[in-house]
């Protein structure tokens, strides 16, 4: 399960949208782009996404045919999901987990997305539980205000093998071949 609060995965792949979308929870999981989202559904079956152009109609349809919610959103589209599961008399910050991934995006995306991360930010503290996660975290001295009083966790993965990358001059980059 992913704890509530912030969580420094250090890794990338290792599974934490992945504990998400196989929990017997509900889950809302806020991530930054659409094509992350189309990304997990290709991947996933079961998954519902939304973001602009989707339609309330097949959002409708999706709940009434399940009974295990795993809906992604983008960041700009989490007050559009949060009012929709009101309208089907759902409650997201109680009935849903909230997951809002690749949460360093907050700081990166703010100056020229500053809305949406506002409303995410205001959102997202709503909710009984939420995890925001990351595998390359905001340092802390720039974490906003608004995350800076909730639980932090770090995973210290054990027998881990640290790449170093070499970089080769050549006109002909795609018939190089990496080698670990």
């Amino acid at each position: 399960q992913l704890p509530k609060g912030i969580l420094n995965k250090k890794s990338t792949g290792v599974g934490g949208t992945f504990l998400a979308i196989t929990s017997k929870d509900n889950y809302i999981i806020a991530v930054p782009t659409v094509e992350l989202i189309q990304n997990k559904m290709y991947q996933h079956t079961g998954l519902f996404g939304i973001y602009s152009g989707i339609k309330f109609s097949a959002f409708k349809n999706y709940i009434k045919n399940n009974t295990n919610y795993k809906i992604l959103t983008t960041y700009d589209s989490l007050t559009k999901t949060i009012k929709w599961l009101t309208d089907l008399n759902l409650n997201a910050y109680s009935d849903f987990k909230l997951l809002v991934d690749e949460y360093h995006k907050i700081l990166n995306d703010y100056s020229f997305r500053d809305k949406a991360i506002n409303r995410l930010l205001k959102e997202s503290l709503q909710f009984d539980y939420y995890t925001f996660l990351s595998a390359t975290p905001i340092n802390a001295k720039f974490v906003p205000k608004e995350l800076a009083a909730i639980d932090y966790y770090e995973i210290e993965w054990k027998n881990t093998t640290s790449v170093k990358p070499i970089r080769l001059k050549t006109n002909k980059p795609f018939l190089k071949v990496v080698k670990i």
